[in-house]
């Protein structure tokens, strides 16, 4: 019995047709289950890290019969087997946003944000905890030093894979703008709203998933990171985003804040490309995230 049929067995899954292991997870390692009763999907975090696991299943539980549509939860917490954490959700019909990127899926992307964004409001910023609901635990310290951290976290990857002048720009950027994310409206963010974490089908978004570092955060921001995603798959698809953001959530330009959550979205992406030696690549060059953040 391999381990993936042993962690099913541990769920209480004993059926089952057929496991594969998909590329759709970039935290975790990702199956796609198919079994007599239907299709499932098991994460499994081989570092036995059941703290985002645990969050995702949180924000489906908080979702369901909402109208932003998520996984079917079967493993109530994420558990802890074999020296692996994992989970068991339903599979979500339809493929990647990310696999054939248009604007009409950009600007029903952001039209599923907005509703997301529209499901609650917090008073301070932080993780969340869910028992019938959602609950701000707070971060380790403050919503500046969250976003700081990150951000330099990113900058020193860059700059260790040998961009080291991209890096002293980024840090000089940065260094006192830390202000401007203070003041917005804080709601529920999913801070990875990329066209990989995004499903549709004939035309319709049909599901959104991989919420691990969903949070109490600004509304603003996460907008501005999921535009720059797909500002990174297709000329226009940033715009259009927004443009379906718009159509159910009012967004008023604040063309320094904008430019600051953007760039920093950028960013992130660069540094995650350097964590794993894929950075400089074909479409996010030095000079490209130079271009970028000068005409945000």
């Amino acid at each position: 019995m391999t381990k993936p049929e042993k962690l099913l067995e541990d769920a209480g899954i004993n059926r089952v047709n057929s496991i594969e292991e998909i590329d759709e997870g970039r935290v975790h390692t990702t199956y796609a289950v198919e079994t007599p009763d239907g299709e499932l999907v098991l994460q499994v975090s081989p570092e036995a890290d059941t703290n985002s696991l645990q969050n995702c299943l949180n924000i489906y539980k908080y979702l369901h019969d909402s109208p932003v549509p998520v996984p079917e939860v079967m493993t109530p917490e994420a558990s802890d087997f074999m020296d692996v954490a994992y989970t068991v959700v339903g599979s979500v019909p339809g493929t990647s946003v990310e696999s054939e990127p248009s604007t009409h899926l950009a600007e029903r992307s952001g039209v599923m944000l907005a509703r997301l964004h529209n499901q609650t409001s917090f008073d301070e910023p932080g993780w969340l905890a869910y028992d019938d609901q959602l609950q701000v635990l707070g971060f380790d310290d403050s919503y500046v030093e969250y976003i700081r951290e990150e951000t330099e976290t990113a900058i020193k990857r860059i700059e260790d894979c040998g961009a080291r002048s991209l890096a002293s720009e980024l840090a000089e950027f940065f260094d006192n703008s830390y202000q401007l994310i203070e003041g917005d409206e804080l709601v529920l963010c999913h801070d990875d709203y990329s066209p990989d974490n995004i499903l549709a089908q004939d035309g319709v978004v049909s599901g959104v998933i991989d919420f691990d570092y969903a949070h109490s955060g600004s509304a603003r921001r996460d907008a501005a990171k999921a535009a720059t995603y797909f500002d990174l798959h297709g000329t226009g698809l940033g715009p259009a985003f927004l443009r379906g953001y718009r159509e159910v959530r009012d967004l008023p330009p604040r063309p320094q804040q904008d430019r600051f959550f953007r760039a920093q979205a950028l960013t992130a992406v660069a540094g995650h490309l350097a964590q794993n030696d894929e950075f400089p690549g074909d479409e996010l060059r030095p000079s490209v995230i130079r271009e970028r953040i000068r005409d945000t």
